[in-house]
């Protein structure tokens, strides 16, 4: 618009106006004109420094967006998993008497083998029975497993996501079975399968089920475990039994199940020895 201005006033004003203010005018203009495309400059400036500060915005937006895009698609690590073992509360809070120690330590020394030793006491070892396979216990389906079982519905079971036990409760079983049986001083010899020894008797174990119960308040631990004594010679079922016991649980976590379940086998590794002792005898 200024320069349109201007080229009318260089057409229509030079012949009537004095040179002097002609020149006046001219010069008017031409700062007329620097000013308003200084200000013209100044303003694309402005705009050009908010476009590129936009530009900034926007690619540090789209940086922090994608990070977030790539950080979702990235495996998140796995929790922290907390491992138990059967046996490791109770054995705690009720130490065994220096003598029963020192046998289960002779008992585990030999356990590689499969083999656990006898007593060198004449008279004491023909008064006992013969020898006890301990065969390897079994476990129903949905507890050959080492994830730690719950129930908050009849019918069906969960696990623990952060709580596992160190092996399936299975294999922690076949060695405290052992223990408990050989305390009891029934048998010549406890033998833990598999081995090439003979023996006299032999003990099939299952694990019917070993559940936290979260139907009804406080919690309970539920143990069922089904065990069979045969006679080796005769191939005859000396006896079988389903050994069930329920413990309340002191919390309502992983850990106090646990607990809980320490308590209901030792209970059942008790009645489950003398259970042989009275069945070997008959």
């Amino acid at each position: 618009m200024m320069n349109d201005f201007n080229h009318v006033l260089h057409r229509l004003l030079p012949g009537c106006l004095p040179g002097f203010l002609h020149r006046f005018l001219h010069r008017f203009l031409h700062q007329a004109r620097l000013y308003s495309d200084q200000k013209r400059n100044g303003m694309n400036q402005q705009i050009s420094h908010t476009l590129r500060l936009g530009k900034q915005l926007c690619l540090l937006l789209s940086v922090c967006a994608l990070g977030g895009c790539v950080s979702a698609l990235l495996p998140k690590p796995a929790a922290q998993q907390t491992l138990y073992s059967l046996g490791s509360f109770t054995a705690e809070k009720n130490p065994a008497p220096p003598v029963v120690a020192a046998a289960a330590a002779v008992s585990n020394a030999s356990a590689a083998s499969g083999f656990i030793s006898t007593p060198s006491n004449p008279s004491t070892q023909s008064t006992r029975a013969g020898t006890l396979i301990i065969n390897p216990t079994r476990a129903a389906a949905g507890f050959d497993t080492n994830f730690i079982v719950y129930q908050r519905r009849v019918h069906e079971i969960d696990y623990f996501s952060e709580s596992r036990w160190v092996e399936t409760p299975a294999a922690m079983l076949s060695p405290l079975i052992a223990n408990a049986i050989e305390r009891r001083n029934t048998f010549a010899a406890v033998v833990r399968a598999p081995t090439s020894a003979s023996a006299t008797f032999s003990l099939d174990t299952e694990i019917i089920r070993l559940q936290h119960e979260f139907m009804t308040q406080p919690s309970r631990v539920r143990f069922t475990l089904n065990a069979v004594l045969i006679d080796t010679t005769t191939r005859r079922v000396m006896a079988s039994r389903n050994f069930d016991t329920t413990v309340v649980s002191d919390t309502e976590d992983a850990q106090g199940g646990v607990i809980a379940a320490d308590r209901a086998v030792q209970r059942v590794l008790s009645e489950l020895a003398l259970f042989c002792d009275e069945a070997s005898k008959r």
